[in-house]
């Protein structure tokens, strides 16, 4: 049996929102059901602590101006679209991984998953680079060019988070269940001395990037547009 997997379904009718939750607990995963792209994007690919490892998602909530793009700036997650047969070259224009077609066939289903997860954890990587920023979270190095930070553990995640998800602001309770554990029963405002720590410690280092404090939001990272590439994992 593959590995216990969170998946979020967002899928319109109820009825096959059942179907499929039932199907993933009786394989040993977990479900968490979402009815939009917004409360999605909202959980910032985090459910209670735990990472989101698939998102299955009904073609009928996606859009050219809200497909699986957005969905993808939550994080790192593979991303499969259901929908009748006749909307598959549609689903995959809308950027999913996989496809699967209505009434959605249990066994075809589960073996498409596995497939798409392994293609990802074999693609996944420990290293995210943006403009000429290299982070290596196997020993928590942040290059500049020729230069090279080694961070605290916690400041170097909340770094890799932040840029994990550019231009995106990340709530305090989003980063606190993140990094240090939806147990967590500190203060809140750590989260404001580690970002106040990482921007000491770049100041006069470079202006590649810049960690903007959303007022009674969260925190969001800013890359330089003119250094700016795409970010790679």
């Amino acid at each position: 049996m593959f590995a216990m997997c969170l998946v979020l379904l967002l899928l319109n009718n109820p009825a096959t929102r059942r179907t499929m939750k039932a199907l993933l607990e009786k394989e040993g995963h977990k479900a968490v059901e979402r009815g939009s792209l917004e409360e999605a994007v909202e959980m910032a690919g985090v459910y209670r602590g735990a990472p989101i490892d698939l998102i299955l998602v009904d073609i009928r909530l996606l859009s050219v101006e809200s497909n699986c793009e957005d969905l993808r700036g939550i994080g790192e997650i593979p991303i499969m679209v259901t929908g009748s047969g006749d909307d598959m070259i549609q689903g995959f224009l809308l950027g999913a991984d996989d496809f699967v077609a209505e009434p959605v066939a249990p066994a075809e289903f589960l073996l498409r998953m596995r497939a798409v997860l392994r293609r990802y954890q074999k693609t996944a990587s420990d290293t995210l680079v943006f403009a000429n920023v290299v982070l290596n979270r196997k020993n928590q190095e942040v290059r500049i060019d020729n230069k090279s930070v080694i961070l605290p553990q916690k400041e170097f995640e909340l770094l890799f988070k932040l840029a994990r998800h550019p231009k995106q602001t990340l709530t305090r309770i989003q980063l606190i269940e993140q990094i240090w554990g939806p147990e967590y029963e500190g203060d809140y405002r750590t989260v404001d001395v580690h970002i106040k720590r990482l921007r000491y410690r770049f100041s006069g280092v470079t202006d590649s990037f810049r960690i903007v404090t959303q007022w009674g939001n969260g925190y969001k990272l800013e890359i330089d547009s003119s250094l700016q590439r795409k970010t790679k994992i």
